[in-house]
């Protein structure tokens, strides 16, 4: 059933309305035909918001009480927190964590209406959390085989063993998207563990796509592919490079080591695609090895 594409500012989230919505999905509070939106305040009229507003609210005239922010599947009104002041820099994500909470993580201004991609509605309900495709004893398996003191990224260093991490070279991330990709264009069934576990056996947890590096290195890489994934499906402007350019903006990875992940990751996941379109038993595994394609493209990893 769908709901009002408005804010509830009551309940900070998303309205819940589902009746008598218009044409455009919203309720009457937030119809542009209603007189104001619910929104008040003690020293002033109640705003004249609309779908579609843009520019300084016109309750105060000359402060900003609210701004309009777009996504790829709606147009909400988000209100300034501090009311009159206008100098709040944040507002608070509008997305649903996966226990069913709001989120309400504070986010800048900019254009963004929730904190990750994860939190869009247009992606959460096809969302498969990097942790499905978790071995817990993925590391003790591998280690005899893989380890040998020095650095994937940077084999002149030494890795203390204590503060290493088994680096997947291609992200489980990276995997969770194609495969939410997937379930967005109804080719696969989110509960079907079978099929993400096959996945896992054949891509993610394969001996090619694992190496060991320092800790660091490993959750600087991560957040960089976080970064371009909510910056990639929120439709906002991408870095000069790919995902080169986020990786560079990591202050614990210099230059060598980024040149060297990315030889990495275009090799091997040149190889996942290849082995999931000739070996995948199943067109799921085909139309994720297109998904990963797509990625490896937008990403300059191709």
């Amino acid at each position: 059933m769908s709901t009002c594409k408005g804010y509830s500012t009551a309940r900070k989230a998303v309205c819940p309305e589902d009746s008598d919505l218009d044409k455009d999905g919203y309720c009457p509070q937030h119809s542009a035909s209603s007189a104001s939106c619910s929104y008040t305040k003690k020293k002033a009229p109640p705003c004249e918001c609309r779908p579609g507003f843009k520019g300084a609210g016109t309750a105060t005239g000359t402060s900003l009480p609210h701004v309009q922010t777009t996504t790829t599947t709606r147009t909400t009104v988000i209100h300034n927190p501090q009311g009159d002041s206008g100098k709040s820099e944040t507002i608070k994500c509008a997305g649903v964590k996966a226990d069913g909470q709001p989120c309400l993580k504070p986010i800048k201004r900019d254009g963004r209406l929730f904190c990750s991609y994860t939190h869009d509605p247009a992606y959460s309900e096809f969302y498969v959390k990097p942790s499905r495709f978790s071995d817990s004893t993925l590391r003790s398996k591998q280690e005899e085989r893989l380890w040998d003191g020095r650095d994937a990224y940077d084999p002149s260093k030494r890795l203390d063993h204590d503060r290493s991490h088994l680096d997947h070279v291609v992200e489980k991330q990276i995997f969770s998207a194609a495969f939410g990709g997937v379930l967005r264009d109804g080719k696969a069934d989110r509960g079907d563990q079978d099929l993400l576990d096959h996945l896992r056996e054949l891509a993610v947890d394969r001996e090619d796509n694992l190496r060991f590096t320092f800790e660091e290195t490993n959750w600087a890489k991560g957040a960089a592919v976080k970064e371009f994934l909510d910056d990639h499906f929120m439709s906002r402007p991408l870095r000069p490079g790919g995902l080169t350019g986020y990786m560079l903006s990591q202050a614990k990875l210099s230059r060598e080591v980024t040149k060297e992940i990315k030889r990495e990751m275009e090799r091997t996941v040149k190889q996942t695609v290849r082995r999931l379109e000739d070996e995948g038993d199943s067109s799921e595994l085909f139309a994720v090895a297109g998904k990963l394609q797509n990625l490896a493209v937008v990403m300059e990893l191709s």
